[in-house]
């Protein structure tokens, strides 16, 4: 607003902030019909700690079907195992882009060494619904089956903001809708005290060239 000075982001914020938009400008010159996933992650992690950040082992990207929002899910970023410790999980298997196909490219990056984790549901403000919606007859409390089924009216297949539902029974329902996992909250991301994490997500259409932005930040050619 005007006479409203905004605050500066300090080193590290500014950081972890141009890592993600980095790592992003990094997957977007390298997909192309052809490529493989293990290509475009190594560009994403080379970006990403040119920052001096670390990017966020797990994030996942979908390649979206017509409606369907959940589509076919791929963890873009190879485990680390070199800088995990214990960690013996395989890496994720690689997978070819295609010339128009669509995309929902996820990636988090962290000022610390990208282990993240989810607090709380109570954080998260965007909800999606599960189909599973069969799974009403096995809710115990009233309260939740009238919440989903309000969520099921008004947002079959879409992302929904929680406060869309904001009386006292939705509040009281939503727990349970979340522990039956009929619907899952769109995680806000923590890591250790101190550390910082940002998230961005870009939908892209891969074409004969390389990728068109359909949904997300705008590709600026800046140097990272």
């Amino acid at each position: 607003a005007d006479g409203v000075a905004e605050a500066e982001p300090s080193q590290r914020q500014a950081d972890v902030i141009l890592a993600g938009k980095a790592g992003v400008l990094a997957a977007l010159r390298a997909i192309r019909p052809g490529a493989h996933s293990a290509q475009v992650s190594e560009h994403i992690e080379k970006a990403v700690l040119s920052r001096g950040c670390h990017a966020v082992d797990g994030t996942l990207s979908r390649r979206l079907t017509r409606h369907d929002p959940d589509g076919t899910i791929f963890n873009m970023l190879k485990h680390r195992q070199d800088q995990v410790a214990n960690d013996n999980r395989e890496s994720p298997p690689d997978c070819l882009f295609q010339e128009g196909e669509i995309w929902v490219l996820d990636l988090a990056v962290s000022t610390g060494d990208g282990a993240v984790r989810m607090k709380s549901f109570k954080d998260t403000t965007v909800f999606r619904r599960l189909p599973q919606h069969e799974w009403i007859m096995l809710m115990q409390l009233q309260c939740s089956k009238d919440l989903l089924n309000k969520i099921v009216a008004e947002s079959p297949r879409q992302p929904f903001h929680i406060r869309r539902f904001n009386t006292t029974d939705d509040k009281a329902g939503i727990s349970e809708c979340i522990k039956r996992q009929l619907i899952v909250p769109y995680p806000v991301l923590h890591e250790r005290h101190g550390e910082l994490v940002s998230q961005c997500k870009v939908t892209v259409q891969v074409t004969a060239d390389g990728v068109q932005v359909l949904c997300g930040p705008p590709p600026h050619n800046s140097s990272t």
